[in-house]
């Protein structure tokens, strides 16, 4: 805290005491938008920083702590949003990059690799909890009792969102 710069409302050893307070909070905050530790911290985190940036515009504790918790929430919803964004199955090797020299044929690899690519944008229009359930279970093997130790969600749960997804799937396909 020797580099930070404090608010006019308080001094350097209130803002210490301030923050730390409010960490707790505002990690819990984060964890419920976001459902993931590391991704609340990094949120927290930004939002800490944020307040750095406009430090001079806090009036007083109060403006300070709803300031800190709308900014956590805004951070924490950007990340979710970045990371529904984001394309799980994008392969961004070429499609020969594994294959052995003498077994290069290239119409073989031309189709897997299109075909690999079709079925990855097929499940990457699927709804963020669909797509995470369907890459768990078929891309990487895991069965429904990891998937549910994973995310917290009921086996029954994940049957049924799995058996919507394929069949979503299914529609896209035909």
């Amino acid at each position: 805290m020797e580099n930070v710069k404090v608010p006019a409302f308080c001094d350097a050893n209130r803002y210490e005491v301030l923050c730390k307070q409010m960490l707790d909070p505002l990690l819990k905050l984060a964890k419920k938008v976001t459902k993931n530790k590391h991704t609340a911290e990094d949120a927290v985190q930004e939002a800490f920083m944020k307040a750095q940036r406009h430090r001079l515009h806090f009036y007083d504790e109060q403006h300070f702590r709803r300031w800190m918790a709308l900014a956590t929430r805004h951070s924490s919803r950007d990340y979710v949003r970045k990371a529904e964004r984001y394309s799980f199955l994008e392969d961004h090797k070429p499609f020969w990059y594994n294959v052995p020299a003498d077994q290069y044929i290239p119409e073989i690899y031309v189709f897997k690799a299109e075909k690999r690519s079709y079925v990855a944008g097929m499940v990457n229009t699927l709804k963020p909890i669909y797509r995470l359930i369907i890459i768990d279970k078929y891309f990487y093997d895991l069965s429904y009792q990891e998937i549910s130790a994973a995310t917290g969600i009921k086996e029954a749960t994940l049957r049924s969102h799995c058996h919507r997804a394929l069949n979503l799937l299914r529609e896209l396909y035909t």
